[in-house]
């Protein structure tokens, strides 16, 4: 009788062991269908569906999708040479992403004083919207809070100087006045930052000397990601990274170029979509992008022109350790592109698409396939949802 005792309390005791760790996993896990388990099979409801892929099998795969995509194996989608452009992360979130509270003044001022140093004329600095009140007095009445945290669109104005820079971007527009470009009055030449063709080795003499395309993309996306003066706090935890650059020649120097840049935000290695350069104008829409900025390089390691979007914090709402394949995703598209019609691939991006709610835009991971329609010379770009699979598509 002991011992059927017994064996019935140890027979209870691993009931309630096992019972404590199936509430521990559920905890550890919570809505992420991919977070790591004892029983991986019963947990990841992608377990069986061999499209879906971890981001380290994702970026072997797109060796897979570039070889295919060669070798005409989607009949509809001819590839140019490209490097596919995937996170290094090991996983991916959709995210909430809100505008930063606004700048004071002080912090928007190291924006012009490092641009126009010594030259900087504070007397020329000006607020419309503060009922004319000097420099001095609008710091005072901000420090008082006279001014409710509604932040300040400060111009420079003073002979051939002009900078606008406003309470939650970088700046809206910064000229040093020697330049002598023609905003949007690109050449037809542009080069996006992703091609593989060897196109970003094409140099052109500058201010000070030849440079060739992809040193001038590094440099912008070194000026503004760590060089521009902007405290840690204000920057929020999105980078910049350059999608497209195209060329202007200086206006007052014939054969000399600088590089206007389209770029677009990026969190933890994933861009938000970019409009790109179109007939001289970097477009953005406040619907499908968090993207608007232009930066110009003349030569030197400064950016000496630029309209600057918002700096933003990103929040995850979730996480996702496995993603639709880009083999699968660019199947995906050949086949609701069909057989009538037949584009030029110049660009595969893992990327943000971003749509507006209450509560801040949201961003969601996509495929997105840069292509040129043979036809007609449009360009299109088709998103490929990462876990439905859903293709969608936006015409140039």
């Amino acid at each position: 009788m002991k011992k059927k005792t017994l064996l019935i309390a140890a027979a209870l005791l691993l009931l309630v062991a096992a019972a404590g760790i199936a509430v521990s996993i559920q905890k550890t896990n919570g809505n992420d269908p991919y977070a790591d388990s004892p029983d991986t099979e019963e947990n990841d409801p992608y377990a069986d569906n061999p499209d879906m892929v971890t981001l380290e099998e994702a970026r072997s795969d797109a060796d897979v999708m570039m070889e295919k995509g060669r070798n005409g194996e989607y009949r509809n989608l001819v590839f140019q040479d490209f490097t596919p452009v995937i996170t290094e992360e090991d996983q991916i979130s959709p995210l909430i992403v809100r505008n930063l509270p606004p700048r004071d003044i002080d912090t928007q001022l190291k924006v012009l004083e490092d641009f126009y140093g010594d030259e900087l004329d504070l007397d020329y600095v000006h607020e419309s919207n503060t009922n004319g009140d000097d420099l001095e007095t609008m710091r005072k009445k901000e420090k008082q809070g006279e001014y409710e945290e509604r932040g300040f669109f400060l111009i420079y104005h003073k002979d051939e100087y002009h900078a606008q820079v406003s309470e939650n971007r970088d700046a809206h527009w910064i000229d040093l006045g020697y330049i002598g470009i023609e905003p949007y009055d690109y050449l037809d030449q542009t080069y996006y930052a992703g091609a593989a063709d060897g196109s970003l080795d094409d140099a052109y003499l500058t201010r000070t000397g030849e440079m060739p395309v992809k040193e001038a993309i590094e440099q912008i996306e070194t000026y503004l990601n760590e060089d521009l003066p902007i405290p840690d706090k204000d920057k929020g935890n999105l980078d910049t990274r350059v999608f497209e650059v195209a060329l202007e020649e200086l206006e007052d120097e014939d054969g000399v170029y600088g590089f206007a840049a389209a770029t677009a935000k990026e969190y933890k290695g994933v861009p938000f979509e970019s409009a790109g350069m179109r007939n001289g104008v970097t477009y953005s829409s406040g619907i499908d992008s968090i993207e608007l900025t232009t930066a110009f390089l003349e030569g030197s390691n400064q950016v000496t022109f630029f309209q600057y979007s918002s700096d933003m914090e990103a929040e995850a709402t979730d996480t996702y350790k496995k993603i639709l394949s880009p083999e699968r995703a660019l199947a995906n598209v050949s086949e609701e592109i069909g057989e009538a019609s037949q584009y030029d691939v110049w660009g595969v991006e893992l990327m943000y698409k971003v749509r507006e709610s209450e509560d801040g835009d949201i961003a969601s991971p996509k495929w997105m396939v840069l292509a040129t329609n043979q036809t007609d010379g449009r360009e299109t770009r088709f998103f490929v949802d990462v876990i439905t699979g859903e293709v969608t598509s936006r015409i140039f």
